[in-house]
C-alpha cells in the first residue's frame, strides 16, 4: 500500500513538473547561475519517471528489498525537488504575482535532493541482493541518515540553500550561516567518501561473484560506462536539449539495469548484446578501412588507364561484398575466443562430437560421447541418459 501510495505521489508531481515546464517555455529565464531552459523540466521528469517505475516495480514484487525502497524514495525525492523549481520558476516569472507557498519551495528542493543524493552510494552498497554485504557496512546508514538530516534540514537556511536563479528569501547570515555551510561541507565529504567506498566494493565483490550475481553486475557495469561515455560526449556539446536529454538517459541507466539484474528478466541477453556489438563495431571498422584504402590504391593504379575514379569504387564495393562473411567468420572467432572463451571452447566441443556422430555407429561408443560433451560443456552435478529401446529383445543404453 504504502509503495503506491508514493509511487502515485511521484508521478502526479512530475506530471506537474511537465506542465509547469510548458507554461513557461516562452517566458525568458535570467542569465544568472542555476538557470535551467524550460524543456530541462521535461527531460529531467521523463528520467525520474524511470526511478519511480523501477522502484515501485521491484517494491511491489520484492516488498523485504531495502534496494527496491531506496530506488523508489529516490525518485521520489528528485521529484520533489524538480516540482519546487518549477514551481518557484512559475511563480516568480510566469505569474502576474508571487503564488502561495514560493518561499515553502526554497525548502522543499533540498529536502527532495536529500532524498535523492544519499540513495546513489547506498544503492551501489546494496545491489544486488539488499543487504550490506558485512555488519562492518552499518556505518553507512549513518553517513546516509547525517547527510539527510543535514542537507535537507539545514541548507535551505544558508546562503548557497537555492537551486534556481532567486535570491533565497529564508537564507540567515552571519555567523550561524558559516556554521551551516562547515557542516554541510562535512556532509559532502562524508557523501563522496560513501560512494567511492560503496563503488570500491561493488568492484571488489563483482570479481568474486559467480553465475547469476555476476551476469547481475555486469548489467550494472554496463550501465556505468554507459554514464561515463555520455557525460564525457554531453560535456562537448554545452547546455542543450540533446544535454539534457543524455542526462535523462543516465538517470535512467542504472534503475533499468537494476529493474533487469534483481528482476532477472532476460539477464543473459546481455552477454549477446555485449557480443554483437563488439564484433559488428570491428568489423564495421576493419571494412571501413579496408574499402577506403583499396579506393586510394585503386584510383592511383587505375587512373593512367581510365581516368576517372568510378571503376576503383565499383571494384572496391564488390571486394567489401566478397570479404564480408568471411571476415565477419573471423572476427566472430578471435572475440569468442578472446573474450568469450566458455562459448568458444563449447562450440569447438560441439564441432567435434559433430563429427563423431558421423563416423561412429557403436550406441555404446556414441552414449558415451555424449555425457562426455554434456559434462564439458554444461558441467552438471550428475548426467543421466536414457535411450528407449526400438525392441523389447534390445536393451537400453545407460550411462
Amino acid at each position: 500500500m504504502l509503495a503506491w501510495i508514493l509511487l502515485i505521489l511521484g508521478g502526479l508531481l512530475l506530471v506537474a513538473v511537465i506542465g509547469m515546464a510548458f507554461a513557461r517555455r516562452d517566458v525568458p529565464i535570467p542569465e544568472a547561475t542555476y538557470s535551467e531552459p524550460w524543456f530541462s523540466g521535461v527531460f529531467n521528469a521523463l528520467g525520474t519517471l524511470s526511478l519511480l517505475i523501477t522502484g515501485g516495480f521491484l517494491t511491489l514484487r520484492l516488498p523485504r528489498n531495502n534496494l527496491a525502497w531506496l530506488i523508489l524514495i529516490a525518485g521520489l525525492g528528485y521529484a520533489l525537488h524538480l516540482f519546487a523549481i518549477g514551481y518557484t520558476y512559475i511563480s516568480l516569472l510566469a505569474a502576474p504575482a508571487p503564488l502561495p507557498l514560493t518561499s515553502f519551495m526554497f525548502v522543499l528542493a533540498p529536502i527532495g535532493l536529500s532524498l535523492l543524493l544519499p540513495t546513489i552510494p547506498m544503492i551501489v552498497l546494496l545491489f544486488p541482493s539488499g543487504r550490506l554485504p558485512s555488519p562492518r557496512w552499518r556505518f553507512a546508514y549513518g553517513i546516509w541518515l547525517f547527510f539527510i538530516m543535514m542537507f535537507g534540514g539545514f541548507s535551505w537556511l544558508s546562503s548557497f540553500g537555492k537551486w534556481v536563479p532567486f535570491d533565497n528569501p529564508l537564507a540567515r547570515a552571519g555567523e550561524f550561516d558559516q556554521i551551516v555551510s562547515t557542516l554541510s561541507v562535512i556532509a559532502w565529504f562524508g557523501f563522496m567518501v560513501l560512494l567511492v567506498l560503496a563503488t570500491l566494493s561493488a568492484i571488489l565483490r563483482s570479481r568474486r561473484a559467480e553465475g547469476q550475481e555476476r551476469q547481475q553486475f555486469k548489467w550494472l557495469a554496463v550501465a556505468a560506462i554507459f554514464i561515463v561515455v555520455t557525460l564525457s560526449f554531453g560535456s562537448n556539446i554545452g547546455p542543450s536539449a540533446w544535454s539534457y536529454l543524455l542526462n535523462a538517459l543516465n538517470v535512467a541507466a542504472i534503475p533499468v539495469a537494476i529493474a533487469v539484474a534483481v528482476g532477472r528478466y532476460r539477464l543473459w541477453d546481455l552477454d549477446l548484446v555485449i557480443r554483437r556489438t563488439t564484433q559488428y563495431a570491428l568489423l564495421t571498422g576493419i571494412l571501413a578501412l579496408v574499402y577506403f584504402g583499396s579506393v586510394i590504391i585503386l584510383q592511383r593504379l587505375l587512373a593512367p588507364l581510365t581516368g576517372e575514379s568510378t571503376a576503383a569504387v565499383v571494384l572496391s564495393t564488390l571486394l567489401i561484398a566478397a570479404l564480408f562473411l568471411p571476415l565477419r567468420r573471423r572476427v566472430q572467432q578471435t572475440i569468442d575466443h578472446r573474450f568469450f572463451r566458455r562459448k568458444y571452447d563449447a562450440e569447438k566441443v560441439m564441432e567435434r562430437f559433430a563429427s563423431t556422430v558421423r563416423d561412429e555407429t557403436d550406441l555404446d561408443a556414441l552414449t558415451a560421447e555424449l555425457v562426455r560433451v554434456i559434462q564439458e560443456t554444461m558441467e552438471p552435478e550428475q548426467v543421466t541418459v536414457w535411450l528407449r529401446p526400438t525392441t523389447d529383445h534390445r536393451p537400453q543404453a545407460t550411462h
